[in-house]
């Protein structure tokens, strides 16, 4: 053993030795080639859609919800014709960032979504919706995606013209009225101003039939059921008893000691057959319950919600939905200087 494993080695190094020859006879020659240089440019991807003024003109609608819902990935949190705020990806609220020129917009529909965004739709000349996480830009709040709104409070490019006024009239049986009107001119040489307004009004909406599905007054639905009676707005009256047709028996013993020995109702069913009489001790049959229904499960259906009454939180009247009808106006002016590489403003 001690002979193969010297020669083994013996002949490694021998081998080695050779090749270490091998390579001192015969150096490699170092060529040195020139690359020819490759500039990379780095882009972020953050998936987002532009929509143009144009475009806006399409889809505005009365809330910044419905208006963005008709892009594929964002659906709206409707809470009535005239509240609504956009939810990417099946993310909202805090988790989405609202921004008017950069500026984050920090109102009441962030807490609570039955609060509109206030947002002026008709000063709106451009939205970024940014789908993917907007956070290296925007922060922890837009881990969901941001929203970032241009208005026309501020110039920021020279008009074309010296004066540009535009004006909205808009009417309808059911949808309110509209009026809205902006006007920009040239002030001097770089010198822009700009001034706007607004006002909408609308009425209780109209529909057919009841404002509320019948499935917010089913007693089997609603129950305990917070999230459905949250939905519904409504107040249900209802309390936990006994499921009796959960039992195919009836304790017999229970029957004849029930104030004797203070039983309640939760002792009076049973799912034995027999009893036992502690007097003679011996088992007695019980009597079967006529209200037992077969296939449910003893744990889950041990009780049940008995339904009192249903309420609403505003009582609703057919034909037409509550508290669907709003005001809102707006004025705002502003001045700007353009300049060849900055430009600055302010308004109110």
């Amino acid at each position: 053993m001690k002979k193969t494993v010297y020669f083994l080695m013996g002949s490694t190094l021998m081998y080695s030795s050779s090749i270490l020859k091998a390579q001192k006879l015969n150096p490699e020659k170092k060529v040195v080639k020139d690359i020819e240089s490759v500039e990379i440019q780095g882009k972020t991807n953050y998936n987002s859609v532009n929509i143009s003024r144009k475009k806006l003109d399409f889809l505005q609608s009365n809330t910044l919800g419905e208006t963005l819902s008709k892009i594929p990935g964002i659906q709206n949190s409707g809470y009535g014709p005239n509240s609504g705020a956009p939810v990417i990806r099946s993310i909202s609220g805090n988790r989405v960032k609202i921004l008017e020129n950069g500026t984050a917009v920090n109102d009441l529909s962030g807490i609570s979504p039955d609060f509109n965004t206030d947002i002026e739709m008709n000063s709106v000349q451009s939205i970024t919706v940014y789908k993917n996480s907007a956070s290296v830009l925007y922060g922890g709040k837009a881990i969901g995606g941001a929203i970032d709104i241009e208005t026309n409070y501020i110039t920021r490019q020279l008009p074309d013209k010296k004066l540009n006024i535009t004006g909205l009239l808009e009417g309808g049986s059911n949808s309110g009225q509209k009026q809205a009107f902006s006007a920009r001119g040239i002030i001097a040489k770089n010198w822009v101003w700009a001034v706007g307004g607004s006002n909408h009004k609308q009425d209780i909406v109209r529909i057919p039939g009841k404002s509320k599905d019948s499935r917010c007054y089913d007693p089997n639905l609603m129950g305990f059921n917070s999230i459905l009676q949250s939905l519904c707005q409504v107040d249900v009256d209802s309390r936990r008893v006994l499921n009796k047709s959960l039992f195919p028996y009836i304790s017999q013993f229970a029957k004849d000691h029930m104030i004797d020995y203070e039983l309640s109702e939760d002792d009076l069913y049973t799912f034995s057959p027999t009893y036992y009489n502690p007097a003679d001790g011996k088992n007695y049959p019980n009597p079967k319950n006529d209200l037992y229904v077969p296939g449910q499960d003893p744990s889950k259906d041990r009780y049940k919600s008995e339904v009192n009454g249903i309420r609403d939180y505003v009582e609703t009247k057919d034909g037409v939905i509550p508290n669907s009808h709003s005001e809102s106006n707006s004025f705002y002016v502003g001045t700007s200087y353009i300049g060849k590489s900055f430009y600055a403003g302010g308004a109110y």
